[in-house]
């Protein structure tokens, strides 16, 4: 007795693929009865795109996990630096005149300084001329006039009080934002930094 005979008398279907690509299935009886080989693909394929789908699920929770976390973080450095109460001072220079870039480098100096001394320095027109000639004149004061109402202070600097710093300066007293004087320290901004200055001896014009 052959194999297909034995497997057949056993009642166990004997399968082998002949060359139409279809496999031969010898039932019990030896009915030789022909049928394409059939896989279960449909349930195989639903399984891989639900693990796919909770992977998706599973990164964009991590993701919003280390989303939250850096928020987190942040909103306590900003909380950190806010309960310091750094002073905002707008920074008011000459600009007009040829000697105009000269005055932007001098105003910057003047800024620097104000930060090592410990105050958050305000000087948009320093930006502003640089990239925009005189006819913005009227524009720029009015912008420097919104943010002066938004300090704690304006810093009239650099050796001379301008027709421009008058401006500002009324602009401030309107608000009540207090002005000082520093043109009396030159020029050019001291060498020496004084963190927690409170410029007691300088000249306030409010």
């Amino acid at each position: 007795m052959n194999w297909s005979s034995a497997l057949g008398a056993a009642g166990v279907a004997e399968f082998y693929m002949p060359t139409n690509g279809l496999t031969t299935c010898a039932l019990c009886g030896g009915t030789g009865k022909v049928l394409p080989i059939v896989t279960n693909t449909v349930s195989v394929s639903e399984e891989v795109k639900t693990l796919s789908e909770a992977i998706i699920r599973l990164n964009r929770t991590i993701t919003q996990l280390q989303n939250d976390n850096r928020r987190l973080v942040d909103e306590r450095r900003a909380a950190d630096i806010h309960y310091r109460d750094i002073k905002v001072v707008y920074v008011a220079h000459p600009l007009s005149g040829p000697d105009r870039d000269a005055n932007i480098a001098r105003a910057s100096r003047w800024c620097a300084w104000a930060f090592k001394s410990g105050y958050a320095p305000v000087a948009d027109w320093i930006v502003l001329a640089s990239q925009l000639d005189e006819s913005y004149r009227e524009q720029g004061l009015r912008a420097d006039c919104a943010l002066i109402k938004r300090c704690d202070e304006v810093w009239l600097c650099g050796g001379r009080v301008s027709e421009g710093m008058r401006i500002e300066a009324a602009a401030a007293r309107l608000v009540g934002v207090p002005v000082k004087d520093m043109t009396a320290l030159g020029e050019e901004p001291p060498e020496w930094p004084h963190p927690g200055t409170d410029f007691v001896s300088l000249r306030r014009t409010e």
